[in-house]
């Protein structure tokens, strides 16, 4: 009788000491797939905060009462002024919209497939008759309709990413109204 108690107390300690180690075993492998997680996360978080929209999402955002500020940056020295403001998130507020304008899409042109349109404000400051604005708008469900209710004359609060200054190099319906300078930005969103 002895015998098979110290038996089956020396296979439940066997058991037991079996069972912590395969209990420790899987604490290492959950240690390790949640490890490897955070890692892919940690990759997948940076490749995707490259794309631009997260990237501006981040910015510091530099408010100016207007365009002139930018303008005359580039006018005293073009590339200093580009060097200062190229990839500067800029907010301004009381712009002139000129027009709401389906924005020139080259993917799209060379046949690229989309699932949305890209739009596109040109706009205008009160402190300069020199210098206008160009802002391609960041994408959103509903968009298509709302575009249709920018009008122009209406003064909006602009938000976007500055990324060219230079001479305009395209037309719009209101080429008589539109600077011949032109800061261009991106990521844009109106309020």
């Amino acid at each position: 009788m002895k015998k098979t108690i110290t038996a089956l107390l020396a296979s439940a300690a066997f058991t037991l000491a079996g069972c912590q180690q395969l209990s420790d075993a899987t604490g290492k492998v959950g240690e390790s797939i949640n490890s490897s997680l955070s890692s892919l996360s940690g990759v997948l978080s940076s490749s995707t905060s490259k794309s631009a929209t997260l990237a501006s999402d981040n910015l510091p955002v530099n408010t100016v009462n207007g365009l002139d500020v930018i303008c005359r940056d580039y006018e005293s020295n073009a590339m200093a002024g580009k060097k200062n403001w190229i990839g500067k998130k800029v907010s301004i507020s009381n712009a002139t919209v000129l027009e709401a304008q389906e924005a020139y899409d080259t993917m799209k042109y060379l046949g690229a497939q989309r699932d949305h349109k890209t739009y596109a404000i040109i706009f205008q400051t009160p402190d300069t008759n020199y210098c206008g604005g160009a802002v391609l708008l960041s994408y959103y469900v509903g968009q298509d309709e709302d575009i249709l209710k920018y009008r122009k004359g209406q003064k909006v609060n602009i938000t976007g990413v500055v990324y060219d200054i230079g001479d305009r190099l395209f037309n719009t319906h209101n080429n008589g109204n539109m600077a011949w300078k032109v800061i261009k930005m991106d990521h844009g969103l109106i309020r």
